[in-house]
């Protein structure tokens, strides 16, 4: 049981964990590669779609089945960047809490398992594939949580080795991701392939990165589209009740497009405060980010104080939880309670990792990129 006062404790549990267990374990993503999945990306008709969702229904619904199904479809379980990424910053962030070098060691070794991952693209930057998919597509939410890893790496060690790596996914998000611009500011691609999605999580993230690199390289040109890239993403949280996951560029192809969410609304908003924090050029921000956070807590805390994925939905997803526990520490810097978060983590909380969602059904495995390193990333940052 968590409480305020055994926070590392508890995080030296999530890290034996991973020391037992490793960083291979079930992911969301692998429902991509089921039978039924796989038929439909491949040729999208209404009824390899129904097989589809009927697919996700039956294992969302009978988790008990899964492990078993992805050995029949030989969907092979995967240690995955992205969770690699987190977990290094976790570590980290001890270490610059506690100044005990163990943790640093950790994230030193961690970084050697990361580094063999890191993709070479096209125009000679750097870059992170998905799993199990095409290995030269490189995309930007593990880019950057595996960039902002090295950047933490680079501020405990000021070793250049770390900045380098940061600096060539930084600049890879600039010259292998198309940006995008028009009238609201920049928007970059999710993939190195010429997605044209307008995904607004990923805009702030290859912000976040961007802008912290270019603190040290200094750049003009690249504070211009900097600047650019936060005005394409206030746009929409000036101007709508809700934060939708994408512009309104990507109605014609994307019929999700303003589906609102806890975690994608988190990940939005975390990049940008960090922004409007730091540069006195987005301080005028501060209130409308403040504002979507509160309507953040309105719409997915329900009346039991559970982080819920969706608005009036009973299910309690741990990536959900974590995004939003990170943005709450990030709102509430200077007088942080406590409380709420450490029940939804003991409520997740099991057999020293944490379930997968909760709600008509509990389904449990260990997720490393899901679920276990994000969580050890918030006892990091509440330690």
């Amino acid at each position: 049981m968590l409480n305020q006062d055994n926070i590392l404790e508890v995080f030296v549990k999530l890290h034996e964990k991973v020391q037992l267990s490793g960083m291979k374990g079930y992911d969301p993503r692998l429902l991509w590669y089921l039978p039924a999945a796989t038929r439909y990306y491949k040729k999208k008709t209404k009824i390899n779609n129904f097989f589809r969702r009927l697919e996700v229904a039956i294992c969302r619904y009978m988790p008990i089945i899964v492990p078993l199904y992805l050995k029949i479809a030989r969907v092979p379980l995967v240690e995955n960047p992205y969770g690699l990424g987190l977990l290094i910053q976790s570590y980290t962030i001890v270490y610059k809490k506690t100044n005990d070098e163990y943790w640093l060691n950790q994230a030193k070794l961690n970084e050697k398992k990361l580094s063999k991952y890191l993709v070479k693209t096209l125009n000679g930057g750097l870059g992170v594939a998905v799993p199990l998919e095409d290995p030269t597509v490189t995309n930007i939410p593990a880019g950057a949580e595996v960039a902002l890893a090295y950047l933490e790496l680079y501020g405990v060690s000021n070793e250049n080795y770390y900045f380098d790596i940061a600096d060539k996914i930084s600049y890879s998000f600039l010259n292998d991701h198309k940006l995008k611009k028009n009238e609201k500011g920049i928007c970059i691609d999710y993939y190195s392939n010429n997605d044209g999605m307008h995904v607004l999580n990923a805009n702030a993230l290859a912000m976040e990165v961007i802008y912290r690199v270019n603190k040290i390289n200094k750049i003009n040109k690249v504070n211009d589209i900097v600047e650019g890239m936060f005005n394409f993403n206030i746009y929409y949280l000036d101007n709508y009740d809700c934060l939708p996951y994408a512009g309104a560029e990507d109605v014609r192809v994307n019929g999700n497009w303003n589906c609102y969410d806890v975690y994608h609304t988190g990940f939005t908003i975390r990049s940008m405060n960090h922004l409007a924090l730091d540069d006195s050029r987005f301080n005028y921000a501060n209130s409308i980010l403040n504002k979507t956070y509160n309507l953040m807590k309105k719409n997915f805390i329900n009346s039991q104080g559970y982080i819920t994925v969706l608005k009036g939905s009973k299910t309690i997803d741990i990536h959900g939880v974590a995004e939003f526990s990170r943005c709450y520490l990030n709102f509430n810097v200077n007088k942080a309670n406590y409380a709420p978060i450490l029940d939804n983590f003991n409520y997740m909380f099991v057999n020293d990792s944490f379930y997968y969602q909760r709600g008509l059904i509990d389904s449990f495995f260990y997720m490393p990129r899901w679920g276990h390193a994000p969580m050890m990333l918030v006892l990091a940052e509440f330690l």
